[in-house]
């Protein structure tokens, strides 16, 4: 073993005595060709980053939408001058126009977006099953006039007092150039509300839809590929339309949580794909990159069943599987799906790693999440960051936190500037649960030198199908 990994095969047992002293925490695909892409509920479109229109319709009732401002600061118009026909109801926008089968257009009065982008919105349908009556979301419409000529919308057309047909319309010159059918028969009852979204990234638009407020993503029909290319900076205005068809009041169509957020950039992504055996040095993960293990070893870390399993046995060394290219050292979102081993045993932890200095395999500087062995049922959470191979800063996040040998959980951090948040979620996504505070960085890792990031595994148990293993390693750009 090398001097640097004999340093951490020392912190390795300094962090079981620690512990034992304590006992006496469907989007449009992004797949890269060929592989098992395991993303998070809602795919890459559901991460986190700041949203470009947010308006919640907080205002006072009656409040005209062409006087109202969005949360993010945005304005909106409406179609012919008029400046009544959708106004603040109970903090949603509701259509006020009554039964003139004129289409209301609320559109943001300024350049949004035209490319990898989400937009939504949570419809409540009219109370009245009436003809005429259909909704729009609608994004890469043209600048300027209020309709424009060219647009892309998600139309909710009824057909029935339970259902909508849903269908992706695009125009150019005001005239239908294309239009795809995805679903005939969405249930979305009279009064009922929906979150009805589109996903946008190149040409492909996927609709999707959600329980209003937020939920499982399911899918409207398939991707569509727009035939023409609005991606020109003159396409960049959103909004929502109403038809008014049914008389106005209390039961009228409206919308609430109007959002448009930008994709995430992913810049690694490994859901460990791959024939069982395959030592971790000589496997690839979906977005390029190549890993590294200290000393030398080839074969402590393996493929075993679509995991990044350590098979180093009960050696108590620290294998550290490192990503051999650099990856970020701001603003971003970092986590993996981590088993714990089956065996109670000292000494058993492990470190979710970023803000690791290039070159050496283990650094001498970097940030880690680790996860120290309690007892059977709880390990302890501590953020880390060490410099000159030496322990810097350390912050213990939680003790007592649920994790079972055994059991899995997705661990992970968002880094912006020199804040730290440790979290967790279910493993393969769901409801985040802050772990501790944000921590404070006491030095600066934003050099350029320390981009690295890998995950840790200290070898306290046999090897075996009960051993420790990560799944889905990813970080990405907020």
């Amino acid at each position: 073993m090398s001097s640097n990994a004999r340093k951490l095969f020392v912190c390795a047992i300094t962090a079981a005595v620690v512990a034992c002293t304590r006992e006496m925490t469907t989007a449009p695909s992004s797949e890269i060709a060929g592989r098992r892409v395991k993303l998070p509920p809602g795919g890459v479109s559901s991460l986190s980053t700041t949203p470009l229109v947010v308006d919640s319709f907080t205002d006072v009732d009656g409040t005209a939408i062409v006087s109202h401002t969005a949360n993010t600061g945005q304005s909106w118009t409406l179609p012919g001058g008029f400046t009544n026909m959708i106004t603040i109801q109970g903090n949603t926008a509701r259509l006020s126009s009554g039964s003139d089968l004129n289409n209301w257009r609320m559109a943001i009065s300024s350049d949004v977006t035209d490319d990898r982008f989400d937009i939504w919105a949570d419809y409540k349908r009219g109370s009245a099953n009436v003809l005429g009556d259909y909704a729009q979301l609608e994004f890469l419409a043209g600048s300027g006039s209020n309709p424009p000529q060219d647009r892309v919308y998600v139309s909710l057309e009824r057909q029935t007092a339970s259902i909508v047909l849903v269908r992706l319309v695009r125009t150019a010159g005001f005239s239908v150039a294309q239009t795809v059918v995805l679903d005939s028969a969405m249930a979305l009852a009279t009064g009922g509300t929906i979150r009805i979204g589109a996903t946008v990234s190149g040409l492909q638009v996927q609709v999707w839809r959600e329980p209003a407020g937020g939920g499982t993503r399911s899918n409207e029909g398939s991707a569509v590929t727009l035939t023409a290319d609005y991606r020109d900076g003159n396409h960049k205005r959103v909004a929502f339309n109403f038809v008014g068809a049914q008389d106005a009041g209390a039961g009228s169509p409206s919308i609430d949580n109007f959002t448009v957020k930008p994709l995430p950039t992913l810049l690694l992504f490994d859901s460990f794909t791959g024939v069982d055996g395959t030592n971790i040095i000589s496997h690839t993960a979906e977005t390029g990159q190549g890993y590294s293990i200290p000393g030398g070893f080839t074969d402590k870390i393996k493929i075993q069943s679509n995991t990044a399993r350590l098979t180093s046995g009960d050696d108590l060394a620290n294998w550290r599987m490192a990503v051999t290219s650099n990856v970020a050292d701001d603003q971003f979102d970092i986590w993996a799906d981590y088993k714990r081993g089956s065996v109670d045993v000292l000494g058993d932890y492990g470190q979710l790693e970023f803000l690791a200095q290039s070159g050496a395999n283990p650094p001498q500087d970097r940030v880690y999440v680790a996860l120290t062995r309690e007892s059977p049922t709880t390990v302890q959470v501590r953020l880390v960051r060490t410099q000159s191979f030496s322990i810097a800063q350390s912050v213990v996040l939680q003790s007592g936190f649920a994790l079972s040998t055994g059991a899995t959980i997705r661990i992970g951090a968002t880094v912006a500037g020199l804040s730290v948040q440790a979290w967790s979620e279910p493993a393969g996504g769901g409801a985040r649960t802050n772990i501790g505070s944000a921590v404070t960085l006491t030095a600066d890792y934003r050099d350029g030198a320390h981009q690295r990031v890998a995950f840790n595994f200290v070898g306290a148990q046999a090897d075996g199908p009960g051993s420790p293993s990560i799944d889905n390693f990813t970080v990405q750009q907020n």
